[in-house]
């Protein structure tokens, strides 16, 4: 027992070095976060599709969320399980369909050019025809005067009689 104390006391004053600077850096803001870009996205060539998708890209990686048309806005839906990111193209699965009769489906959503200002999208489903939802996102932050669509910016619609049909 008391060689295993040592070996520990041993293995300790090796790996002290190594946090302290691991620690240095971090308290010192030594290592620059990850840069995101955050864009939402609705369909131009089907109006009345009822869905929007929020994407952020972070050090290279996709996540997402998708938002559901309601008659005051926009209601959160689901978020994105990604199963496959390459160059240019996602696969995720998430619920399609109306509330309460909604499974879960394969997508597919090939990304355009991307850059500052957003890019189009082209989004398919493993469930349906080979027809493609056209999908055009905007830098997130130029949504904040409001979508293209003229519908509010609602993560979450207030359905109390106060203040029915208005934002959190």
């Amino acid at each position: 027992m008391l060689c295993g104390i040592i070996i520990m006391l041993g293995v300790m004053n090796t790996l002290r070095p190594c946090l302290a600077v691991i620690s240095c850096l971090l308290l010192a803001g030594c290592i620059s976060p990850v840069a995101s870009h955050s864009y939402v996205g609705i369909a131009k060539n089907d109006t009345s599709w009822p869905y929007r998708y929020k994407l952020t890209n972070a050090g290279g990686g996709w996540s997402g969320n998708i938002e559901h048309r309601v008659p005051d806005g926009w209601v959160s839906w689901d978020s994105m399980e990604i199963v496959q990111q390459k160059e240019g193209e996602i696969s995720f699965r998430a619920l399609s369909g109306e509330p309460r009769k909604a499974i879960p489906l394969g997508w597919h959503l090939s990304l355009g050019h991307i850059s500052d200002r957003g890019f189009s999208g082209r989004l398919t489903g493993d469930a349906f025809d080979s027809s493609a939802i056209e999908i055009l996102f905007k830098p997130l932050n130029a949504e904040k005067s409001g979508p293209a669509n003229g519908q509010p910016i609602c993560s979450e619609t207030n359905r109390t009689s106060s203040a029915a049909g208005s934002c959190r």
